[in-house]
């Protein structure tokens, strides 16, 4: 009988597990931001779940308990670099410079991280003993990670994190630019593009392609064949075009309608749909104690404190909550202010989205991050959004253009405007009704997105590179994509075949007049 008993057990055990051999996978995330780990890490527990042996590359120590199962490589000069940039008050170069330069010097920033990190011994221990089956890259950081793809010989795939899929990333995947109808990153979007923009929008990504190939490229080549001794290896740009998958964390509820090829599959907001983890009592009792009148979370990520304002646009924050008709969850970095308002309670450490999930929730005022915006619209919570750096003011007036929330800029913001943007989210049933139906529709999904990374990961693991996933557009040029040797072409026949005809046409007329002269000579004669 126990045999028996053990067998069965045995044959229910071997039928629910997954048919996964471990493979070694390799996620590379460079020099980006905690918020980028956020958004990729259920897929990267979820792999080491199933049996791959899973290591994460990334500037960032975990925040809490690391899991045993991931080995996770935090490289000297990655995490130094980023140092560097978290001590730059993001509020105040925002104020200096205005929100257009934010980009300003970005591959300049990646690049002085590659230096530092490839000088490493410990990195180049690691790059000579290491194997890996996949390999995983943040499409921002991907320059350096396309030469480790190429020298373990693996096939790799992109993951677009907290930008949306735009700037250079189709060119990377030889996708069609839709510029003509999807506002470029770096352009908030209005709600209907102008000539002017459209001009911008089409010469934005082209300019930022040819930086990357001509100008950050070959520092990156150079890292990797001096440093790193890949003598032979080909180009960054043969080696971007060789590209297996891509995963978008974006879904067409909080972006645009795009055309994707079929190696780019979406799989927006994973992190929203993971447990959610523990509040504290002290956050417990605070949200419990709220009542009908519910609280606004407020919270600027993790590159930007409501800490690092300069005091006149904390007084503007702090008097609103104070007058405001509900209370307030701030997270704040710091001890807490002597000026605080009774009505507000501070933590250092948040659990977000179960913050958000809270039946008291009311809304979220926040910076404009994506994984943010995601974690409100999963919640259903109208935003005030107050941009900072990088993609915030894309993602802002995306917010503010279909009504799920405001936008209001930092630099210009009155205590008038601010009170009316809490006023109007807490009383305006409008914004609650829009951010509920994008939450229907955000919810609403065949499958986890986390299962449908996990389905397209193993996918190439079993196939290898397919090549009837990419698009022939892999093997076309910047400007055959967007069919400017055809249009030159046209162009050109257009204005020079009249010419030819018009010209053709002359020298006729030249030559019938020449021979009527002779003619006409004659008759006078005669």
């Amino acid at each position: 009988m126990n045999i028996k008993v053990y067998l069965l057990l045995s044959l229910c055990f071997l039928a629910v597990q997954k048919n996964v051999s471990g493979e070694n996978i390799l996620f590379y995330m460079g020099v980006s931001n905690y918020s980028h780990r956020i958004s990729i890490w259920p897929l990267v527990e979820k792999l080491a779940e199933l049996g791959h042996n899973v290591t994460f590359i990334s500037a960032h120590p975990p925040k809490s308990l690391a899991n045993p199962k991931v080995h996770e490589f935090i490289p000297k000069g990655l995490r130094e670099c980023y140092l560097k940039f978290v001590g730059t008050n993001l509020i105040e170069m925002r104020k200096q410079f205005g929100p257009a330069r934010s980009w300003d010097g970005i591959f300049e920033f990646f690049a002085e991280a590659n230096r530092l990190m490839v000088q490493e011994e410990e990195f180049r221990e690691w790059f000579r003993t290491s194997s890996y089956d996949f390999v995983f890259i943040d499409s921002l950081t991907s320059d350096l990670a396309l030469g480790l793809a190429y020298k373990f010989n693996a096939p790799y795939a992109l993951i677009t994190t907290t930008a949306p899929y735009t700037m250079w990333q189709p060119d990377m995947v030889g996708s069609p630019a839709e510029t003509s109808w999807i506002p470029d990153m770096q352009l908030s979007p209005p709600e209907e593009m102008t000539l002017w923009d459209k001009i911008w929008n089409t010469l934005n990504p082209i300019i930022w392609t040819l930086h990357r190939h001509y100008v950050f490229y070959p520092k990156a080549e150079k890292l990797l064949r001096e440093d790193l001794g890949l003598k032979d290896m080909p180009d960054l740009r043969e080696l971007e075009a060789s590209v297996s998958l891509v995963l978008a964390n974006t879904h067409y509820s909080d972006d645009y309608a795009r055309s994707y090829p079929p190696l780019v599959v979406p799989v927006g907001g994973m992190q929203c749909f993971q447990k959610l983890k523990p509040a504290s009592k002290e956050m417990e009792a605070f949200m419990n104690s709220t009542g009908p009148e519910g609280f606004i979370y407020v919270s600027f990520g993790s590159a930007a404190q409501i800490t690092d304002m300069p005091p006149e646009q904390k007084n503007i924050f702090f008097t609103a909550m104070r007058t405001a008709k509900t209370n307030f969850f701030l997270k704040w970095s710091d001890d807490s202010p002597k000026d605080l308002p009774k009505n507000v309670f501070t933590s250092s450490w948040v659990p977000q989205q179960t913050i958000l999930a809270h039946p008291n929730a009311r809304g979220f005022i926040t910076h404009g991050g994506l994984l943010g915006i995601q974690e409100a619209m999963f919640s259903g919570l109208p935003m005030i959004v107050a941009p900072v750096f990088g993609e915030q003011d894309y993602n802002a007036q995306k917010v503010h253009n279909t009504g799920r929330g405001i936008r209001i800029e930092l630099n210009t913001l009155t205590q008038e405007e601010l009170d009316n943007a809490i006023s109007s989210i807490l009383t305006d049933p409008s914004y609650k009704e829009n951010m509920e139906e994008a939450s229907r529709l955000f919810k609403d999904r065949p499958e986890n997105p986390v299962d449908t990374a996990v389905w397209w990961t193993q996918y190439i693991l079993r196939h290898g590179p397919v090549n009837a996933l990419r698009p022939l557009g892999l093997k076309q040029t910047w400007y055959q994509r967007r069919l400017l040797d055809v249009w030159f072409t046209i162009f050109t026949a257009l204005v020079f075949l009249p010419l030819l005809v018009l010209i053709l046409f002359c020298k006729l007329c030249l030559k019938c007049r020449s021979k009527r002269g002779p003619e006409n000579l004659l008759k006078k004669r005669n």
